[in-house]
């Protein structure tokens, strides 16, 4: 096990990296800033900055590393994106949470939307943020309870984890494929929801911490798992975690989880091109 000085200088190192590779059209700072405002105020405001990142983002969105080649289907993604986007920046359904958290959602958990369009023929990405914001709205007040949380401090009970979980896996199998599990969205909802409670997670990290096997899917129970697992690795590293927290004004949950992403999710051959070492092309 690495020594506390070194797990803060992954940390700060992974942070770094995922900023120079993500940073400059990474849209989870916009959705949690949204979200802290709805929750304050039922509402969310859209800067001139934020545009300028919607923008950023939507140019520099790259289809092909999500395995589309077919120009009908690349089309029919691209128009609804675009709409959703536009209908942000336009500053419409400012008090409707869903689209707060869309381009977030729709970005880190492309795959799955690309899934929603291949087999859901009338699939409509403003009808399902307009119905997962009824979601939301409803456990408004709940939510508020988990977001005074910090899984560092807090004690963790079982029984609700398990029941938010899934209940919301629950809705977003309503919105999306009705039969197929949505585990991997749910936890990032959750996390911009509750960000200092909720961790992030997703299959290979499941997988490698030895929660599930591979082709099994996540479930409520490896997510709470996985909460005990980072409660326990916290708990005696309180003074790293209150320095890094401090040091980039993020929850301890949001910084390791791009250490992770750092060390299992890029693409090589991507970042080489982004780097210059090889031609883009």
């Amino acid at each position: 096990m690495i020594k506390d000085n070194e797990l803060k200088k992954w940390i700060e190192s992974a942070h770094f990296i995922f900023e120079i590779f993500e940073g400059r059209y990474d849209v989870y700072p916009l959705a949690k800033k949204w979200i802290d405002e709805w929750f304050e105020r039922g509402k969310f405001t859209v800067l001139e900055d934020d545009k300028r990142r919607l923008d950023n983002l939507k140019a520099s969105f790259n289809y092909k590393a999500f395995g589309i080649q077919d120009n009908a289907m690349k089309t029919r993604i691209d128009s609804q994106f675009t709409e959703i986007l536009t209908t942000i920046k336009n500053g419409q359904r400012a008090n409707v949470v869903g689209f707060a958290v869309a381009p977030y959602l729709i970005t880190w958990n492309f795959r799955r939307f690309k899934e929603y369009f291949r087999k859901v023929g009338n699939f409509s990405v403003p009808n399902y943020f307009q119905s997962l914001s009824k979601f939301i709205e409803e456990k408004r007040e709940e939510f508020k309870k988990w977001r005074k949380k910090k899984l560092v401090d807090d004690k963790i009970d079982e029984t609700p984890v398990i029941a938010i979980f899934n209940n919301l896996n629950n809705k977003l199998k309503q919105l999306g494929i009705k039969d197929q599990n949505e585990p991997v969205g749910t936890a990032k909802l959750l996390h911009i929801l509750a960000p200092s409670y909720f961790p992030l997670i997703d299959n290979p990290i499941a997988q490698a911490v030895g929660l599930k096997n591979r082709g099994e899917s996540l479930s409520s129970s490896h997510y709470f798992k996985w909460i005990i697992y980072l409660q326990n690795w916290f708990m005696p590293r309180r003074e790293i975690i209150e320095s890094v927290e401090t040091e980039f004004n993020q929850s301890i949950l949001k910084l390791v989880d791009e250490g992770f992403y750092v060390m299992s999710s890029i693409n090589l051959s991507l970042r080489l091109v982004e780097l210059g070492v090889i031609p883009q092309g």
